[in-house]
């Protein structure tokens, strides 16, 4: 469809604006926004439309789409004192009021339609369900570790089942007996399922209590109370997931419930050292404190246990965090490492991220998908893996895929972890969505360079040229030595071309060669 209106001519099918006869450029959010704006001229378009329709229903905030619509006027002739072309109606949205000649020679949907070739089954006809985290009721609050590691393993054994969706952990954990109400959980989130109960460790022993709320009929389906010695805790998750699975799912069968038993340790006490691992490293921030003990109890959990492989690969997680600059040797030192991990186990969908984010950093980008790939197989709905892929295929030039993970990161786990953030800014980036990006940046409370400099990258693809020179600037402040070349070294487009671009973009800014 090509648009004719004052003196600008929009083809919908060849993504060119002119006017005048010449050529503007227009980032392609704000193409896709001029677009909707256009097809919907005859009525007031509301915010929620835009989010549907042209976000594909991303989070992002009034600030991007204010940014948007700036965008949109400025490239049009347009502005916010005039608004002859976009004309904002005060708390209703926004309606394209410029006279429209269209002239229909071709048609053209604006709205991708995202491939879903590849990309992990988007199980929309499956129940969604949430692990809450559980109580710790014993009178001692060092054991919350242990309530929240069984909680965690209980939401990382049902991401496995293809047939059911998970609220990731994140969000799940916001909700807890105390400060919610069932309505809430299928209002806010959809859930149809929840998993909530109490866990009491004393010495050798365990109790858990255990239901599954139906949130429709807001009733208990199913109950169950374990009295057991700890070393017995592997046969209660598995009964518990058993139970679980054939109420939400009987396509399962009971085999399936008992790979979890691959993935842990037989040695309870290496079992203990890693669900205290796994919790200070939830809390670490780079090289902190916690991240030191998450890696003391992850080697305590391997050192007891050499083939508890779910350690090991938690382990090169959470060294990663402790180098301030990767190398290839270190690279290639862990990717050998994790190799040999894998030979051990096969279906650990860790150990497959991990291979992923160790061949990407080598620019080996067909082993990467494959790692990364497999990992989503193993574990569908877990959204670390979801997202970190989703980065992967962002800079390997997949976008319809990098497009289509995040809608499933953001219908499992709505309410992120904040570093999740970083992850939106690069991949908007690759999408040349530069305002959101900017914004995604922005939310990323853990400030570092490389996020100020790509905030900087995309205010110099905008041409914006103060502000790319402030961001680069914070880069500077924090590590003056910062260089374009060692920011983007380890993430890389798998288009030289495209990587070349944000390296001078970076140095337009100001940042180091």
């Amino acid at each position: 469809m090509i648009y004719k209106f004052n003196n600008t001519v929009l083809d919908t099918e060849k993504y060119i604006l002119l006017t005048d006869g010449n050529e503007i450029p227009v980032e392609p959010q704000v193409f896709n926004l001029i677009i909707f704006l256009i097809e919907n001229s005859n009525k007031i378009v509301s915010r929620e439309e835009l989010l549907d329709h042209v976000w594909l229903g991303r989070v992002v905030s009034d600030t991007s789409i204010n940014n948007n619509i700036k965008s949109a006027r400025k490239v049009l002739g347009d502005d916010g004192t005039k608004q002859q072309v976009i004309k904002t109606i005060h708390s209703r949205g926004y309606q394209f009021v410029a006279t429209l000649n269209p002239s229909k020679e071709s048609g053209h949907t604006i709205t991708k339609k995202v491939s879903s070739e590849g990309i992990i089954k988007e199980q929309a006809e499956g129940p969604l369900m949430a692990v809450l985290p559980l109580q710790n009721i014993s009178s001692d609050p060092e054991q919350d570790y242990f309530a929240e590691g069984i909680s965690e393993d209980l939401t990382t054994e049902l991401f496995k089942f293809n047939h059911i969706q998970v609220i990731a952990r994140h969000t799940a954990f916001q909700y807890n007996s105390k400060s919610f109400d069932v309505s809430q959980l299928r209002d806010e989130l959809g859930i149809d399922y929840f998993i909530e109960g109490s866990v009491r460790k004393h010495g050798t022993d365990v109790r858990i209590n255990i239901q599954l709320i139906d949130t429709l009929k807001n009733n208990q389906v199913w109950a169950e109370k374990y009295d057991d010695a700890y070393a017995a805790i592997h046969t209660i998750i598995d009964d518990i997931i058993e139970q679980v699975v054939s109420i939400v799912s009987n396509e399962i069968l009971r085999l399936e419930t008992h790979r979890s038993l691959a993935r842990s340790s037989s040695n309870l006490r290496a079992y203990d050292h890693f669900l205290r691992g796994l919790h200070f490293h939830k809390i670490c921030d780079n090289n902190n404190p916690n991240n030191s003990k998450a890696i003391t109890e992850f080697k305590q959990a391997v050192d007891l246990d050499p083939s508890f492989t779910r350690a090991q690969a938690w382990l090169v997680c959470a060294k990663f965090l402790t180098w301030d600059r990767i190398t290839d040797q270190k690279l290639i030192k862990q990717l050998d490492y994790v190799k040999s991990v894998l030979q051990n186990n096969q279906s650990d969908p860790d150990i497959h991220r991990i291979l992923g984010a160790l061949h990407f950093d080598l620019s080996e980008f067909e082993l990467a998908a494959h790692h990364f790939n497999e990992a989503m197989r193993l574990s569908p709905n877990d959204t670390n893996i979801i997202i970190k892929a989703a980065t992967f295929f962002a800079y390997y030039g997949k976008l319809d895929k990098a497009t289509a993970l995040i809608k499933r990161v953001l219908h499992l786990n709505p309410r992120h972890p904040n570093w999740y953030w970083q992850e939106f800014g690069i991949i908007n980036y690759c999408l040349e969505n530069y305002s959101d990006a900017i914004d995604a940046f922005q939310k990323n409370v853990k400030s570092e360079e490389f996020n100020h400099a790509m905030i900087a990258a995309c205010y110099a693809a905008i041409d914006d040229k103060e502000n790319a020179n402030k961001f680069a600037c914070l880069a500077l402040e924090i590590n003056p030595e910062a260089s374009a070349a060692q920011l983007t070294q380890y993430a890389t487009f798998s288009d030289v071309d495209k990587h070349n671009l944000i390296i001078n973009r970076m140095i337009a800014a100001g940042i180091n060669p």
